[in-house]
């Protein structure tokens, strides 16, 4: 049986709808559910009588939001459920009259408004819709002869009253259980912000240090390279004036020593450019 309920209750709902608009559709599902219970309580004891095409019309009007929800109307069937069926509850006062009194029923629909509409600008005349469906049923109730209140049996009010004590139960739950979903996301998405926030200050933290350490790294580095510069410098000059004599006057011995001087300062240099390589990369992989 609850599977059963389970899966009526699932009519129209897909992957992609929203949490908040799946729960709508399954409580519509669920309402209808309810109701249509209902008409067939009344249907059965009915049979016979000259009332009977009342629960008749109920069950029908009430399947027709089942079917919306089929053909994935939902936000139809709450229009469907806010604005038209309140008419029916009119119908139903016409017919049963103060003997099966419903006027609290309209409660509910209040309640099904703020829910099923709270997010849409028809909400407001919705609530005007019930009202005057609200007052009509009392003007039906207290103005006119109820053709078939001599068919209610006093446990046919328990019944009309249990049913709008579920239907409404039913939507409480549902905000209910919207709100708590939206409280842990809000909650999941603050801890995930504060998560984010945290790493994005560590990291830029250790980027500081390694830029510090970088830093550090060229000032130390430029210093260093100094001495080999001027070196290559200093000797790349003789061995251009050395070159530049005319007449053949000029050393080769000279010209080599030079030379060997030039290529052992790029070595250091060398030498040094990698060594402050090598420690740059193991300072920035430490920090």
């Amino acid at each position: 049986m609850i599977r059963f309920v389970d899966k009526i209750s699932s009519i129209g709902v897909s992957d992609e709808l929203a949490f908040l608009d799946a729960t709508k559709v399954r409580t519509l599902n669920q309402q209808a559910i309810i109701v249509i219970a209902m008409c067939i309580y009344f249907g059965i004891i009915a049979i016979g009588n000259s009332d009977f095409f009342v629960p008749l019309l109920a069950l029908v009007a009430t399947g027709i939001i089942v079917f919306l929800n089929y053909i994935h109307k939902w936000q139809l069937a709450a229009f469907y459920w806010t604005f038209i069926y309140p008419f029916l509850v009119v119908t139903c006062s016409y017919f049963y009259g103060e003997a099966l009194r419903m006027d609290y029923v309209y409660t509910h629909f209040l309640l099904s408004v703020l829910f099923f509409l709270h997010d849409s600008k028809l909400k407001y005349f919705a609530i005007v819709v019930i009202f005057i469906a609200f007052l009509l049923s009392l003007y039906l109730m207290n103005n006119t002869v109820a053709p078939y209140a001599q068919d209610v049996f006093w446990f046919d009010k328990i019944i009309m009253f249990a049913v709008s004590i579920l239907c409404t139960s039913n939507i409480i739950i549902a905000l209910l259980k919207g709100f708590n979903r939206y409280y842990e996301e809000n909650v999941k998405k603050q801890l995930t912000l504060e998560k984010l926030n945290k790493d994005l200050s560590e990291k830029a933290s250790s980027l500081e240090k390694i830029n510090i350490h970088l830093q550090k790294q060229v000032h130390m580095a430029s210093h260093d390279l100094k001495t080999p510069l001027r070196s290559i410098s200093g000797f790349t000059s003789l061995l251009q004036k050395e070159s530049s004599k005319e007449n053949g006057n000029y050393s080769q011995d000279k010209i080599d020593e030079y030379q060997q001087h030039i290529q052992e300062n790029v070595s250091t240099m060398k030498e040094i450019i990698e060594e402050y390589m090598e420690n740059s990369k193991e300072g920035v992989i430490r920090k």
